[in-house]
């Protein structure tokens, strides 16, 4: 499993009323999104940002990201709306469910 085939799993979501935007699926929007999240997940009141990492791969985490993901953090422990999720081909439909079934999400 691969990003790709990750991120279509998680467009599904869309399904359910969530608007999902990929950051990785194309080159113009990777170069100016530098540091953003893989997937941006919007629905139900709450905020899902998704960094893909594909463990096979050894995909690591670059400094931009990793200063991102802290802020991302921060903003997940002040605000009870505010997800911040890393997803591997091992816990994709873990996080997907979760996603789903919070509560007032």
């Amino acid at each position: 499993m691969n990003k790709a085939d990750i991120a279509t799993k998680f467009k599904e979501l869309e399904k359910l009323g969530y608007k999902v935007l990929n950051f990785g699926d194309n080159r113009r929007t990777r170069i100016a999104s530098k540091d953003m999240t893989d997937l941006l997940i919007v629905g139900h009141g709450c905020v899902h940002f998704a960094e893909i990492k594909i463990i096979s791969t050894k995909d690591r985490f670059y400094e931009g990201q990793k200063k991102f993901a802290e802020k991302l953090k921060l903003a997940e422990r002040k605000n009870s709306k505010v997800f911040y999720w890393v997803v591997t081909e091992n816990n994709c439909k873990t996080i997907i469910n979760n996603i789903i079934l919070l509560p007032g999400c």
